[in-house]
């Protein structure tokens, strides 16, 4: 069972788009108010932020 499984989880990561180059993240100048994420390659993301007034 567990082959099974790890046999459908590998088909399902080879769909996955990894793509290729670099991710150049820069954040300067100011104030930065709010969330900042840096990386490559995101999805799903969600942020809770409170309400300003």
């Amino acid at each position: 069972m567990f082959r099974t499984h790890l046999m459908q989880w590998q088909q399902q990561a080879q769909l996955l788009r990894t793509g290729d180059g670099d991710a150049i993240n820069t954040v300067s100048g100011g104030d930065q108010r709010g969330p900042v994420v840096q990386g490559r390659d995101f999805s799903g993301l969600n942020f809770n932020v409170p309400g300003q007034g």
